[in-house]
């Protein structure tokens, strides 16, 4: 299976403080890549980094290569709605747009040209279905998205994403404060995208990482402690820190 991104000597600084420090790391594609660790380990700013939304703060520099696709996505020549239309990032508080559910999955390609009706409309209906949202509100399509359950507009924001039709999704802990059943319905959505997505996953839950996950990186302290194989990591880490984190030892 073939690397989709490439990290390599990462270091981030904010002003004079470095936050990542020499992170270098494979990720596969069409796997869930999940990151773990306790808060302030860098993770979303590792997340971040991917789609290069840390370009908008002004006192963060960034030293080492971060590949896709073989491409320095750092170069200054590789324009940034080109990155981001491959590269697409869902956060951990859901935020519809102002408007109904059909606007809000074809506010994205309408912006990049796409007019038919009848285009939209397909592609609405299948980024719904991907986002295991279609069968709740297939029949409410011009109803507004702020009715919407806090499950449900977590899985409008991916098929939102998923109308953009990236190859990497970025998701920063997108089931917290999410009920037992909106977390199983966001997770069975990840198994049927990792088909035809790269997925990364940023997640504070250990369990949801093991029941997703085809490879984890562990971050602590603004380090990449260890990476491996799902099973790996959760059976016979090689890093005591590893063992101990998702042990409960501490996090």
């Amino acid at each position: 299976m073939e690397d989709k991104i490439v990290v390599k000597n990462l270091n981030l600084f904010f002003d004079k403080l470095c936050v990542l420090k020499s992170i270098n790391l494979n990720i596969k594609a069409n796997q869930i890549f999940s990151i773990i660790g306790p808060a302030g380990s860098g993770k979303t700013t590792f997340l971040r980094i991917l789609n290069r939304l840390n370009d908008l703060i002004p006192y963060v520099r960034l030293e080492g290569e971060v590949y896709l696709d073989d491409k320095n996505i750092y170069k200054e020549d590789i324009p940034l709605p080109w990155l981001r239309r491959k590269v697409g990032m869902v956060f951990a508080l859901p935020v519809p747009l102002p408007g109904t559910i059909f606007e809000n999955i074809a506010y994205g390609p309408k912006l990049q040209g796409m007019t038919s009706k009848t285009k939209l409309s397909s592609l609405v209906e299948k980024s719904l279905k991907s986002a295991f949202l279609w069968d709740e509100v297939r029949y409410k399509l011009d109803a507004s998205a702020l009715r919407l359950s806090g499950g449900q507009q977590q899985r409008l924001c991916i098929a939102r994403t998923l109308a953009l039709e990236p190859e990497v999704i970025l998701l920063d802990e997108p089931c917290s404060g999410l009920d037992p059943i909106s977390t199983a319905k966001i997770e069975e959505a990840l198994h049927e995208l990792k088909k035809n997505y790269t997925i990364i996953l940023v997640t504070n839950n250990t369990k949801q990482a093991a029941r997703v996950s085809d490879n984890i990186a562990f971050f602590l302290m603004g380090e990449l402690v260890e990476y491996g194989h799902v099973e790996q990591i959760f059976t016979v880490p090689r890093d005591k820190r590893t063992q101990d984190y998702i042990s409960g030892r501490f996090g």
